[in-house]
C-alpha cells in the first residue's frame, strides 16, 4: 500500500493520515501522560487519509466515562524504510468532544536511543532467564513487575539453589521502590550467606552483593558501613573486572555520593570524576548510568554553593535520562527535585515551587503512598513556603514529611532531624508565638535527642 501511494505521491515525503476509534481512558490518560516521548505500535494501524472517515470511527463520545473518542493524525515520512517508532507530539480535546492525538514516525536509526536499544539486546542476549528480564525491568522502574517474577522465584527455590542470591538481590529493589530499607537489608543479608559459601573471594558477582548492601545502608544514614561494603566491592572489582568496565564506575559513583553527605568534597569530587571516566569509557552516551553521575556531580557542586556549576550538571543529567527512561521513573523526579532546590537557594521561590508541584503529581502516579521520597519532597515544598513567609503552609509541610519517616519507623534518619529543625525554624517565627511555645520547646528536645544517633553506623 505504502509502495502504491509512493508512485502517486510524488509533491511531498510527508503523509498524513488519520484513524479514529474507542479507546479505554484509562490508555487515554497514559498517552496524555506521555507527550513528547517515543511510543512503539506493534499492530496493524488502518489509517485513512480522510478525516471526516476517521472522525465516523471515532463515534459519538458516548462511551463516557469508560470509553473516549479518539481521532489520531499521524504525520510519516514516507522515505524512512527502517521499523518505525512513533513521537507522540500532542494530545488535546477537539470542539466536538473527541479527543485528538498528533503523532510523527521516526525510524529506529533516526532516534537517539538506538545505541542503548543495541547495548541491552547484548546485555540480554537471545538466552537470558526470567531473573535477567527481572533485573531490567528494574533498571526501568517497574518494580510491580520484578516484584512478582523474584516473589515467584523466591517460592520455588530451594535454599541451596544457585541463584537464590540473585533472587535476594532483586527482592532489595523492590524493597527500594517501598523504602523498606531494614527489609532490604534482610534479604541482601541473607543473599550474601549463599555468595560466600559458593564464590571464589573475587567473583564479581560477590561486589553486587557488597555494592547493594552499601546501597540500602547509604539510605538509612549509616555511612560508615556503606562505604566499607563499597570498599570491599571495589577491592574485588578492580582484581577481577577489566579497567573499562562499567561496575567500576557505579562502585565509585556510590562511594562519591557517601563523600558527599559527610562533606568531603574533595574526596567526592575525585570518585565522582573517576565514575563518569569510566562510564563514558564503557556505556552508551544515553545510559541511564551516565546521567546518574551527571545528577550526583551537580548535587556535589550544589552542596557547595556552586549553583551554575550544579544546574549545568543537572540539566546534562535530565537530558540524558529523559530520552532513556520512561517519563515518571524515579531517578528522574529525583533530578527535578533537585533543580528545584538549586532555584530556591536562587531565590526564585516560585519557579522552585512550580518544579516541586509538578514533581509530587509524578511521584503520585509512580509511588506507593508513605513513600519516603514524598517526605523529601514535602520537607522541600516546606522550606519554599518558609522563605516565602507562609507559615502555615510550611509547618503542614513539614509535619506530612515527619509522618512520614514515624509511618516507616526511620525515626533515626538524619533528614528526620533536620525536618524538625526546620518545623523549630518555623514556630518563633510564627504571628502567635504564645501558642506553638511548648510545641516549640518539645522539638528542640527532639532534635536534642536524635541528631546524635544520625551518624549511627559512620
Amino acid at each position: 500500500m505504502m509502495n502504491i501511494y509512493n508512485q502517486s505521491v510524488k509533491t511531498s515525503d510527508i503523509l498524513t493520515v488519520y484513524r479514529g476509534m474507542i479507546m479505554n481512558a484509562d490508555e487515554l490518560e497514559k498517552i496524555k501522560m506521555n507527550i513528547g516521548n517515543l511510543i512503539s505500535i506493534n499492530t496493524f494501524f488502518s489509517t485513512t487519509t480522510l478525516y471526516n472517515v476517521a472522525l465516523m470511527f471515532a463515534r459519538d463520545c458516548s462511551g463516557r466515562p469508560l470509553y473516549e473518542s479518539v481521532v489520531f493524525e499521524i504525520n510519516i515520512d514516507t522515505t524512512i524504510v527502517k521499523k518505525p517508532l512513533v513521537s507522540l507530539n500532542d494530545v488535546e480535546p477537539s470542539p466536538s468532544g473527541h479527543w485528538y492525538v498528533l503523532l510523527t514516525v521516526k525510524c529506529d536509526q533516526e532516534t537517539q536511543t538506538n545505541e542503548l536499544i543495541t547495548y541491552f539486546k547484548q546485555e540480554i542476549d537471545e538466552s537470558s532467564t526470567l531473573l535477567q528480564l527481572g533485573e531490567f525491568l528494574g533498571t526501568m522502574g517497574e518494580y510491580v513487575k520484578v516484584n512478582a517474577i523474584m516473589k515467584y522465584y523466591s517460592n520455588n527455590f530451594p535454599d541451596d539453589h544457585p541463584h537464590r542470591a540473585e533472587v535476594y538481590n532483586n527482592l532489595d529493589v523492590l524493597c527500594i521502590y517501598q523504602s523498606d530499607w531494614i527489609l532490604a537489608t534482610t534479604y541482601l543479608e541473607k543473599g550474601l550467606e549463599p555468595d560466600l559459601k559458593n564464590l571464589k573471594s573475587d567473583d564479581p558477582y560477590l561486589a553486587i552483593t557488597y555494592k547493594n548492601i552499601g546501597v540500602v545502608y547509604y539510605n538509612r544514614g549509616m555511612y560508615g558501613k556503606a562505604l566499607e561494603n563499597y570498599e570491599q566491592a571495589l577491592s574485588i572489582e578492580l582484581l577481577s573486572l577489566p579497567t573499562t568496565n562499567a561496575a567500576v564506575g557505579t562502585t565509585h559513583n556510590n562511594m562519591g555520593m557517601v563523600y558527599t553527605d559527610r562533606g568531603d568534597y574533595k574526596q567526592a569530587l575525585d570518585h565522582l570524576e573517576k565514575a563518569l571516566h569510566y562510564k563514558l569509557l564503557s556505556l552508551p552516551k544515553y545510559h541511564p548510568n551516565i546521567g546518574n553521575t551527571y545528577n550526583n556531580i551537580g548535587l556535589l557542586h550544589f552542596d557547595n554553593h556552586q549553583y551554575d556549576n550544579a544546574l549545568e550538571n543537572l540539566q546534562q543529567a535530565l537530558e540524558i535520562l529523559l530520552i532513556c527512561l520512561p517519563k515518571h521513573h524515579l531517578t528522574t523526579a529525583n533530578l527535578r527535585n533537585n533543580i528545584g532546590l538549586i532555584y530556591q537557594k536562587q531565590g526564585d521561590q516560585i519557579q522552585a515551587l512550580d518544579y516541586f508541584e509538578k514533581l509530587l503529581a509524578s511521584m503520585e502516579i509512580s509511588l506507593p503512598v508513605g513513600h519516603m521520597d514524598f517526605a523529601l519532597v514535602y520537607n522541600n515544598m516546606g522550606l519554599v513556603q518558609y522563605e516565602m513567609k507562609n507559615w502555615d503552609q510550611a509547618l503542614a509541610y513539614y509535619e506530612k514529611a515527619n509522618q512520614i519517616y514515624c509511618q516507616k519507623g526511620d525515626s533515626e534518619h538524619p533528614a528526620c532531624a533536620s525536618i524538625f529543625h526546620n518545623m523549630g525554624d518555623v514556630y518563633p517565627d510564627h504571628q502567635d508565638i504564645a501558642k506553638y511555645r511548648s510545641k516549640f520547646s518539645e522539638i528542640q528536645l527532639q532534635i536534642a535527642q536524635r541528631i546524635p544517633h544520625s551518624n549511627t553506623g559512620n
